[in-house]
């Protein structure tokens, strides 16, 4: 029986796919394959086929795995007469704010960000301030272009029913299907849609706390 705990990781979402997530909307991200460091070198196509046999030994993130949420945001001192928390993390998504009070000797980063007064990118944003944790419950390897209009939906896009209320809303005769609103998300972030690379579609179950909390 394997006892060892899940491994953790984290990832880049923006502000639109954090909306997302909290709305519960989205429960499967797509990110670049990439090789763990000490496997061997495979070709695209062999890793494919690998994945395809049910091997995840090439994955960085598996099944079991928990992945913690980056997001952008910025530290305040705390205006809220609240006393849980000296400082604020306020989330740039959706306004959402978490009280803390966390010792700030010798963390130069947290002191940077309470100086700073205003957002932080998502890349510096550290492991304590996350909000949202997710579970993996699934991998497999595709290329982008291959995705569906459910698995567009699961991505967060506009539904078929919502992208055409939308239209109508617009004065507009004509909608986006999921997967084409999924194109524009996936060029904005990457640049490379047209080279139709391969993916890790990550299936996961989202959880509304901090990693450490679990």
């Amino acid at each position: 029986m394997n006892t060892e705990p899940p491994k953790q990781h984290s990832l880049i979402f923006s502000q639109e796919m954090v909306k997302s997530l909290l709305n519960g909307k989205k429960t499967v991200a797509r990110i670049h394959v990439k090789l763990k460091a000490n496997s061997r070198k495979f070709k695209p196509d062999e890793v494919a086929e690998e994945i395809k046999r049910g091997d995840y030994s090439n994955a960085v993130i598996k099944p079991g795995d928990v992945v913690w949420v980056r997001e952008t945001f910025k530290i305040t001192e705390n205006e809220f007469n609240d006393l849980h928390g000296m400082y604020c993390i306020e989330y740039r998504a959706d306004s959402g704010c978490k009280l803390i009070n966390p010792n700030i000797e010798n963390n130069d980063h947290l002191a940077y960000a309470i100086l700073k007064n205003g957002y932080t990118s998502s890349s510096n944003m550290p492991r304590y301030a996350s909000r949202l944790t997710l579970k993996v419950t699934g991998v497999r390897i595709e290329r982008v272009q291959d995705i569906s209009e459910e698995q567009a939906i699961k991505e967060g896009m506009p539904s078929i029913e919502e992208a055409r209320k939308m239209a109508i809303e617009a004065g507009m005769d004509w909608y986006q299907k999921p997967s084409v609103w999924f194109k524009g998300v996936w060029d904005r972030a990457h640049s490379d849609w047209e080279e139709n690379p391969l993916v890790w579609c990550i299936e996961f179950d989202v959880i509304g706390k901090n990693i450490d909390l679990l």
